[in-house]
Order: structure tokens, then sequence, then C-alpha cells
């Protein structure tokens, strides 16, 4: 009798042993799961919508609902690109050259991209020769036609140059470089003008990188 006790006590425990495992086990897929869904959804892919928030003044990168063209002296003419604490415009992030990819390819430091105003299709766009408004940098513009060079921009994601963090993912901090003149997609506090920003922070191309634009996905 007491050898069969034993073996039944034996039994139990194998028996809530391999429960516990079960249930660990579960535990396991299910927060990996989850964990895996939750990565994924992070990363930034070719074809992306996002918003860019500067990292210094905390303001949003748009262009006015009213597409007001720059009017300031040795202007381009092209239309207007601001910063504004009141609204945002959602851009779309994409590889230059276009991509067969595009929402697969993840972004990564290093990457050539366009960055596309959502609401009117134009390309954000830098260029020598032209001064912003109130600093006098160089020029940020939305430009219409996408066979220029003057719309690629160089994505460097915080870290990146020291290897980590290489991938492009939400609420991330990235630089964007110019890619024909080399400067530093920029924007600086207490810099406005009723007409020649419509109000709004200027957005200029500064020759230091030290600036940020935190990156969100729109869901």
């Amino acid at each position: 009798m007491e050898y069969e006790d034993e073996l039944e006590e034996e039994d139990v425990t194998v028996i809530y042993a391999l429960l516990a495992a079960i249930v660990l086990i579960g535990l396991f897929l299910i927060l990996f799961l989850w964990d895996f869904t939750k990565w994924k959804k992070k990363f930034v892919v070719d074809g992306t919508q996002i918003l860019l928030k500067n990292d210094t003044s905390e303001l949003y990168l748009l262009s006015p609902n009213t597409n007001p063209n720059y009017t300031h002296p040795n202007s381009s003419l092209q239309q207007q690109v601001v910063c504004s604490k009141d609204f945002y415009d959602e851009w779309i992030i994409s590889l230059a050259p276009p991509s067969r990819t595009s929402g697969i390819a993840k972004l990564k430091h290093g990457d050539t991209v366009h960055i596309i105003h959502k609401r009117t299709g134009f390309f954000l766009h830098s260029h020598a020769g032209h001064p912003s408004p109130i600093s006098h940098q160089q020029e940020v513009t939305l430009w219409p036609h996408e066979d220029d060079g003057n719309n690629s921009w160089r994505l460097l994601v915080d870290g990146g140059e020291q290897g980590f963090r290489a991938s492009f993912v939400d609420g991330i901090k990235v630089r964007f470089v110019h890619v024909l003149t080399h400067k530093y997609l920029h924007s600086l506090p207490n810099h406005s003008h009723p007409i020649f920003t419509s109000g709004n922070q200027e957005v200029s191309c500064f020759p230091q990188d030290e600036q940020y634009w935190e990156c969100y996905l729109i869901s």
C-alpha cells in the first residue's frame, strides 16, 4: 500500500509539473506574439505616413492650409514650409528613387528618401541660392515635380553613426540632410513673420547638425 501511495503521489507531482509547464509555455507564447506584433508595427517602412515634430521647439512640420508661396526678397516663390504648434500635416516618407517594395522595405540609417506632403502630393524640397525669409539660411519649400534632385534627403537615425538603433522606428529621433547641398533640415524658435511664414515658425536648411526631428506613425 505504501508503495502504491508513493506511486500515486509521484504521478500527481508529474501531472502538476506538466500542467505548470504547459501554462508557462502558453504565457510565453502569448507574450512573444503580443510583443512581436507590437515590435513589427513600430518599424517605418517605405511609403509610411508620418508626422514630424521638431525636437527643439516641439512644433510640427507643415505647409499652411492656404498653400501660400514665399514672397520675401530673393525667394524662389515656391510653396511655404513651416512649423506650427496648433496644426500638423501628414507626410509620406519613401525611398528615393521609388522602390518596388513599397510598404515592405524597412527604412534605415543612411537611406535616401523623399518626404511627400500628403495633402498636396508635393515634395519637401530645398535648393542653394535662395535664402530662408527670417534667418537667411537655405530655403525649404514644397515642389510639385518628382524628377528633381533637390527633393532628396538622407535619413540619419539617432545613434546610427555608432551602429546602434539603425532602423527607423516610431517615435525615434532623426535628422534629414539635403543630399545636394549637405545641409540639415532645421527650424529656429522665435523666427516667424506674419506674411513670409504665415505667422508660423520658419523652416530652413542649416549647415550644422544640431537639431533632431521626432517621427510618429499615423495609425
